[in-house]
């Protein structure tokens, strides 16, 4: 392994985050066509690095003093871009300072859950990493993860623990680690949903469809004929708009793949905000 593919060490230091800088791009040439999960979203390309003031200003905006290593990224590599799963948001955003007030409370139901806090990314599937600013949950990474039935819950200690497990895991060209059981997943619901449809079509006996059957199922499948929607719980997407899958779901893909089941089938989703 060359120098700058190693895990940079993970702190505020300027030292580490040019190193951040070397890695992403020495990751960005291991991978071109950006197959690795979220890439395609984020593209190893970060946004515009916020200016100390414009950050102090957002600061006093949402009555809170950031966590030192995520002020240091904002500010020393970008406001948002290449980051955990399908990457990082931007903190200046009109969305973000609408969630800021309050404090967090995790019990809290649909979209009154995004109250005292700013959200990361999107984990996929509709599942979304976020940062609470206020209350006894301050620092941490929670994941509303209700779009796969599997509630809201903390996944990092902090938001370098957050970024070290990413850094380890695509150095390693690993999956970032699962926070939500696929089977709950939109998807190999409406897989199973659809192969029972044919199951009963075509008169075969339920759980017996054999590989070439399935294959057969997949071809008659058009293009597009499978989307994520968003269900209107978060601020960030439209209800029923389609969604980016997240890991478990791009896994599922893979390995479906050589029974016939084409990329195309399934809707290419959203990761808010848009690019550019």
């Amino acid at each position: 392994m060359a120098p700058d593919e190693r895990p940079p060490t993970i702190s505020a230091s300027d030292d580490d985050l040019a190193t951040m800088r070397a890695w992403l791009a020495a990751q960005a040439q291991r991978d071109p066509n950006h197959k690795r999960f979220g890439a395609a979203s984020h593209r190893y390309a970060l946004r515009p690095p916020l200016p100390a003031d414009r950050l102090a200003a957002l600061e006093t905006a949402f009555d809170v003093a950031l966590p030192t290593f995520y002020r240091r990224w904002l500010v020393g590599l970008g406001d948002g871009g290449a980051g955990p799963f399908h990457g990082l948001w931007p903190l200046d955003h009109e969305a973000q300072r609408a969630t800021s007030r309050g404090v967090f409370d995790p019990a809290r139901p649909g979209a009154e859950l995004y109250a005292g806090v700013i959200a990361l990314g999107h984990v996929g599937c509709g599942q979304i990493a976020f940062l609470p600013l206020h209350g006894p949950h301050r620092g941490q990474v929670w994941l509303d993860a209700r779009a796969a039935d599997a509630g809201v819950l903390p996944i990092a200690a902090n938001f370098e623990t957050y970024v070290a497990a990413w850094v380890q895991a695509t150095s390693r060209d690993e999956l970032p680690p699962r926070v939500a059981g696929l089977e709950a997943c939109p998807l190999p619901r409406t897989l199973s949903h659809y192969l029972t449809i044919m199951e009963t079509r075509w008169s075969i006996e339920p759980g017996t469809m054999s590989r070439d059957e399935t294959r057969k199922a997949f071809a008659v499948m058009p293009p597009g004929s499978i989307r994520v929607p968003a269900k209107g719980r978060d601020p960030y997407f439209a209800a029923g708009a389609a969604l980016s899958l997240c890991a478990s779901c791009e896994l599922l893909m893979e390995r479906l793949g050589p029974d016939g089941l084409p990329r195309d089938r399934v809707v290419s989703g959203e990761n808010w905000p848009p690019a550019g």
